[in-house]
Formats: C-alpha cells, sequence, structure tokens
C-alpha cells in the first residue's frame, strides 16, 4: 500500500487513519507508516490522537515509536481527559511508565 502512492493520511468518515488501526499493536506496520511521514497528532471525531488509540487499548509497545515522532502527548479527549489521566485511571502501568519517561505534565489540574 505504501509503495503504491497511496496517501497514508487520507481519513474515513469517522477522521480515522489507517495509522489509527495500527496502533492497535502492530508496531512494524506502525514503524513504517511513520518512516514514510504520516501525521501522528491528526484526531478523529471524537478528539482522539493515535497515541490516544494506543494508550486506551493498552499497547504500550508502540507508544514509544509514537512519542518518538512527535505525537503530542498534552492532547485532552472529548470529556477533558488528557491521555495520563486516562492512563493512571485504567492501570495501564507500561504505558504511564512511557508517558513519564518522554516528561508528560503529571499536573492533574
Amino acid at each position: 500500500m505504501l509503495h503504491q502512492g497511496v496517501d497514508i493520511d487520507s481519513a474515513s468518515r469517522d477522521g480515522r487513519k489507517p495509522l489509527n488501526t495500527a496502533v492497535l499493536g502492530h508496531v512494524t506496520i506502525v514503524q513504517e507508516y511513520l518512516n514514510h511521514g504520516t501525521k501522528v497528532n491528526t484526531a478523529d471525531i471524537e478528539g482522539n490522537t493515535t497515541l490516544h488509540e494506543a494508550a486506551y487499548k493498552g499497547h504500550a509497545d508502540v507508544v514509544p515509536d509514537l512519542l518518538n515522532n512527535g505525537a503530542g502527548v498534552e492532547f485532552a479527549d472529548e470529556n477533558g481527559s488528557t491521555l495520563l489521566h486516562e492512563e493512571v485511571y485504567k492501570g495501564h502501568v507500561e504505558v504511564v511508565r512511557e508517558l513519564l519517561n518522554h516528561d508528560v505534565s503529571v499536573d492533574f489540574g
């Protein structure tokens, strides 16, 4: 797909892009998209970025790649919850660890 000139940032009607699906545990595919310059900070219609998607489902294995490629950690979803809020609440220890390793703000305001 990437070698056939397909727009890797094209979105479906709900704003989801191929990267939104890839972050659900497909590390090699995520890395391939990132190597081809896909945008990591765009959000779907619910306000979730690809980093939100990966973290919400507990896929800590792709979180470092997203963070190292500029994924914003301070975005809040439509309910105003930051990623750190959600991951602490859900008990996703590995995701929380990755976020803290990338200096996410711990201010729970």
